[in-house]
This record gives structure tokens, sequence and C-alpha cells, in this order.
């Protein structure tokens, strides 16, 4: 369940006696006021409201910062339909295990040289890379995660 102004799928807003009033980007153009001073000018919502059932996994989440969203919605608005950023806040209503950022690239490396499948799906090239960087500074760590977990995503299905 999601609720928010998003253009792949503005939410429906009923009047007071259940009548359908359209969507919520029309209803904010119409209205703007209603979001109070502070967001009135810019007519929409800076957030998308989602409601989750978590029962497997979720895909990885990576959303830019409200200048970088704004910057490639004017670039590319075909592909970034939104100019506002994305910032998540998780509350469980049930016991519920997340992950945040990277483990340290001494220990990936060290479970992709234990586990062959991990290895395969990063690539020798990468795991050396990550090996290599090990220890030293943190522009070239990061760099080295990059490329690990950029060849991870891309590995195409048929390997994985």
């Amino acid at each position: 369940l999601w609720m928010g102004d998003h253009p792949a799928g503005p939410s429906k807003v009923r009047t007071p006696g259940g009548q359908m009033a359209g969507c919520l980007i029309s209803t904010l153009k119409r209205s703007p006021s209603m979001l109070g001073e502070k967001l009135a000018q810019g007519g929409q919502l800076p957030f998308l409201m989602k409601v989750l059932s978590i029962e497997k996994a979720l895909s990885i989440q990576a959303h830019p910062d409200r200048e970088l969203a704004a910057k490639l919605h004017k670039e590319r608005p075909d592909v970034y339909k939104d100019a506002n950023h994305k910032p998540e806040i998780a509350i469980a209503l049930t016991d519920f295990e997340a992950l945040c950022g990277f483990r340290y690239i001494s220990e990936i490396a060290a479970f992709a040289e234990a586990i062959p499948e991990l290895r395969d799906a990063m690539g020798q090239a990468a795991l050396d890379a990550l090996k290599e960087a090990t220890g030293h500074s943190e522009g070239l760590q990061e760099a080295a995660l990059r490329n690990a977990y950029c060849s991870m995503m891309r590995r195409p299905e048929s390997e994985v």
C-alpha cells in the first residue's frame, strides 16, 4: 500500500461524502493550501508513504538526497519522475531484522574466498580489487566495494 502524489501512481481522493474527487496530484494543484504554508508553493508532498508487509527480503533501496534528486529530475524527467528526495523510516509491528551498510571489505573478501558461489557472482577481478584495497585509503576501499557491488548486481541472471 502506498499513499502519495508520485506521478507513477498517485493516490485517489474522496470527498467527506465518499464521492471520487480525482487523484491527489490534481487535488493538490487545485488546493495547495491544504499542504500548509511551507509546502503550498511546491504543491506536492515531499514524501511517499508506504506500508509494507515484509515476508521476504526486500530489494536494495538507494535514493538520492534532495539536491541530487532535483538535478536528476531536471536532467532526465523521463527516468527520474520526482524531484523530491526519498527519506525512509521503518517502524516494525512485529520482530524485524534490517541490514544497513556493508561489512568491512576484508570480511567481504574472506566470505568470497570461502564461498565459491559468492566469488563467482562477484568475479575474480572484483574480489582481487577488494583484497588489494583492504587497509588502504577510504576512497580506494569505497571504489573497490562499489566495483564488487556493481559486478554482482549486473551479473546476468543466468549466472546467478
